[in-house]
């Protein structure tokens, strides 16, 4: 009789575990519910309810979204504007092999993300390489074989504007929008950057020649100039020299000494006497 509330005490005690411990199980599987049933949508991007496979016609914007536990989820795609650079060989129009890097801007479009993840790609890397990549070399080696090669060096802006041009309509057919393109260089083969360096140093050289033609032509015709001068100052010197003149010319250099003796036809002959 002593050991019944012993007992009784240990059966109560193993009920109340027990019940704390299912407590606890249903407290943690309230939690993973709740979890599971919201996600966050990051700053620039777009989520995507998938519903057992099921990609939903709704996109969701940034903030917290309630799904279904278990039988939903919530794929989040970046709208951010990313960057990609594209190698690409082509050949011009005189049949020069080209090699250029394309560099890229492009977004996807938020509204179409949905359709995006669906029907292309699931990320904005898998769109690079299933479609940009690829549009990219088609489209420069179609834009680069209408133009000769001297052409691409002196026309690269109206060759890149066509590429961009080109880039923008196919791509926006998969939702892709194109906010920039540049062409990083242009790569010719080894024997035509030769060529262009030997025309180079030719063209050089003329001008360098020319430069010193034009330098020897103007120093010839100073020299002209100089001896047409002089040649009209001892003409207007003739024009001007009179017997008056010269006799003018040497008085101005009298001493005021009279003379000795004077010549006849009045011209003053210094003897020099008295010295």
């Amino acid at each position: 009789m002593v050991e019944i509330p012993q007992y009784v005490g240990f059966v109560a005690l193993k009920h109340m575990v027990k019940r704390i411990i299912l407590v606890a199980i249903g407290t943690i599987l309230v939690l993973i519910f709740a979890l599971n049933s919201c996600q966050v949508v990051k700053p620039g991007y777009r989520g995507i309810k998938v519903t057992l496979g099921s990609v939903s016609n709704t996109v969701l914007n940034e903030g917290i979204h309630f799904k279904a536990p278990f039988i939903q989820q919530i794929e989040s795609m970046s709208v951010k504007i990313e960057k990609k650079e594209t190698p690409a060989d082509a050949v011009s129009k005189d049949l020069q092999d080209i090699k250029t890097t394309i560099a890229i801007n492009y977004h996807i479009v938020p509204s179409k993300v949905n359709v995006v993840y669906k029907e292309y790609a699931k990320t904005p890397k898998e769109a690079e390489d299933i479609i940009i990549g690829p549009k990219v070399q088609e489209i420069v080696k179609a834009v680069v074989s209408k133009y000769n090669t001297l052409e691409l060096i002196s026309q690269r802006e109206p060759v890149r504007a066509k590429i961009q041009a080109e880039l923008t309509k196919v791509v926006l057919k998969y939702h892709i929008i194109l906010d920039e393109l540049s062409i990083v260089n242009f790569t010719f083969s080894t024997g035509f950057t030769q060529s262009i360096e030997r025309k180079q140093i030719a063209e050089q050289d003329a001008i360098t020649a020319q430069k010193k033609l034009e330098q020897i032509k103007f120093e010839a015709e100073q020299l002209v100039a100089a001896a047409r001068g002089e040649a009209e100052s001892n003409r207007l010197k003739q024009i001007t020299l009179t017997p008056m003149l010269i006799e003018w010319e040497k008085t101005k250099k009298w001493n005021g000494v009279l003379p000795q003796v004077t010549g006849s036809g009045g011209t003053f002959v210094n003897l020099g006497l008295g010295k």
